[in-house]
């Protein structure tokens, strides 16, 4: 019956507007604990957004120095949320903003929810 098919789409569609939503709120999540592990606390949401538009090469955890520091924070940021960021050495370059990492971070949730 028809009745039957559309109420299953209801619930795929009711299950991809939760997930959204979901995934907005762990955004902030990311990027405040990415901007923790880089040693910036209590950020209000101005400075969480101008925190976005930083250069990953820029966000270092001011206690630590080597030729990666750039990954230490996003490794960390990958360990609390227990979600990986694969081949990042590939694709982070000079140019690349926080919010490109949050966006990364978002997008391998999504994929494990999907997995679900």
């Amino acid at each position: 019956s028809t009745h039957c098919i559309s109420s299953a789409a209801s619930d795929v569609y009711k299950r991809q507007e939760y997930i959204q939503a979901y995934l907005d709120i762990f955004r902030i999540e990311v990027l405040k604990a990415y901007a923790l592990n880089c040693g910036w606390e209590n950020l209000s949401d101005a400075e969480l957004e101008a925190f976005g538009k930083k250069l990953v090469y820029e966000c270092k955890n001011p206690g630590f120095q080597g030729e990666n520091d750039w990954d230490l924070p996003i490794w960390w940021t990958e360990d609390q949320l227990d979600v990986h960021l694969p081949e990042r050495f590939d694709w982070v370059k000079p140019e690349t903003t926080v919010s490109n990492i949050v966006d990364a971070f978002v997008s391998a949730k999504k994929t494990k929810l999907q997995k679900k």
